[in-house]
């Protein structure tokens, strides 16, 4: 495992990232925070963040098994816990989607928040599934979202500077000084041949007269993206009964109109 990750320059900016995000909303994680409350037996989130769901699941009484790869991300997860008062209730393991490890078999495992994406390639989707139905209980069930990609507005976005967040933060300079002013801005570019988009976010400080005192570009985060035949196919060839695949958190069947896949598969 990389020491560093392009998630540990995001710590200090994640919830801004995360807030900002179009695929985040309250039904997003409501809908997590709900199958891991109601999951009696061991529960799993892949990708936990900085804790948002699972902390969610835990104020409920869950107790909660939370997987990220990022150093930086799980002391994030670990003090927003401490905050919510609830870090008794979340065992947080550093480790890959790959090769996370339970104590005994899972009832449930979840990816939320498209974060299936991070896996770049076909044979890393397709390791991820096996790793998680072979760490699930007979019967256990694996959830998670992604976007469906629409290429005419990929292409209108490719290499589009958009404003992604702004908001107001403590002088750099001094502090008695009038706040600065945050502004996160993004990058994507698109390879459509490989279906991986590259986000390149950079901060932008700037004082109360208006000028930048500060620039910091993070790391590029890349993401895959997985048309819905092909996560039916991915989930059939790692062993996987297909449960539903819904085009929303309601529940609303997908169709050819659905901007979202949600999956329930089963062991």
């Amino acid at each position: 495992m990389n020491d560093a990750l392009p998630y540990d320059r995001f710590a200090d900016i994640y919830g801004h990232w995360v807030s900002s995000a179009a695929a985040v909303t309250d039904a997003n994680g409501a809908y997590y925070a709900r199958h891991f409350a109601a999951t009696k037996g061991i529960a799993v989130e892949l990708g936990i963040g900085d804790g948002r769901i699972s902390i969610a699941a835990a104020k409920r009484g869950k107790r909660m098994l939370g997987v990220d790869n990022s150093r930086n991300m799980l002391a994030l997860c670990d003090a927003n816990a401490r905050a919510a008062g609830v870090r008794e209730r979340l065992t947080l393991q550093r480790a890959d989607f790959r090769d996370f490890e339970v104590d005994a078999p899972a009832e449930l495992v979840a990816i939320p928040f498209h974060s299936i994406g991070h896996m770049l390639t076909r044979d890393a989707q397709l390791a991820c599934m096996r790793h998680v139905r072979s760490r699930l209980a007979p019967g256990g069930r694996f959830l998670f979202d992604h976007f469906v990609a629409d290429e005419a507005y990929a292409r209108a976005k490719d290499g589009v500077r958009e404003l992604r967040d702004e908001w107001t933060a403590p002088s750099a300079a001094h502090e008695d000084a009038a706040p600065d002013t945050v502004r996160l801005w993004a990058v994507t570019h698109y390879d459509f041949a490989a279906q991986v988009l590259a986000i390149h976010a950079t901060s932008e400080r700037s004082d109360a007269s208006g000028a930048v005192v500060s620039v910091d570009a993070r790391p590029a985060l890349h993401l895959s993206w997985i048309d819905p035949e092909d996560a039916r196919a991915l989930l059939a060839e790692a062993g996987f009964e297909v449960v539903s695949c819904c085009g929303d958190f309601a529940g609303t069947p997908f169709d050819a109109t659905s901007r979202a896949q949600v999956w329930t598969a089963r062991r």
